[in-house]
């Protein structure tokens, strides 16, 4: 991706597992009590996006800034972590609300409307 793309050519990847991510999530919300398979088979998309995004993501932001690799690095662990907190609070309330599958649909259709500027910046 360097050599064909730039700089930014090692991004695409991450870009790619960010919407990989959000299609899932909207799967996940769409299936998870009508067709339990399709449900399992988002599961593994989501795990397998956030895998490479964050891999991705962390390896271009310490090459681009090597002497501030220890606080990307701690950032990448601390935010993850907050959110997982703001979601073990808020989660049981939103789906109780609005359901299970409305939670998860709205989620990956917020994430995947938010990420939309990306293709058109890029």
């Amino acid at each position: 991706g360097r050599n064909r793309f730039g700089r930014g050519g090692r991004l695409l990847f991450g870009i790619v597992s960010c919407v990989a991510l959000s299609v899932s999530l909207c799967l996940y919300g769409t299936f998870i009590l009508s067709n339990y398979w399709i449900a399992c088979i988002a599961t593994f998309f989501m795990g397998f996006s956030i895998s490479g995004a964050r891999a991705g993501y962390l390896a271009f932001i310490t090459e681009e800034q090597p002497d501030k690799s220890s606080a990307i690095t701690a950032g990448f662990v601390l935010v993850p972590f907050l959110m997982s907190v703001a979601v073990t609070i808020a989660g049981p309330g939103l789906a109780y609300t609005f359901g299970v599958e409305s939670v998860f649909f709205s989620i990956g259709a917020a994430s995947l409307m938010a990420q939309l500027p990306v293709f058109f910046l890029s």
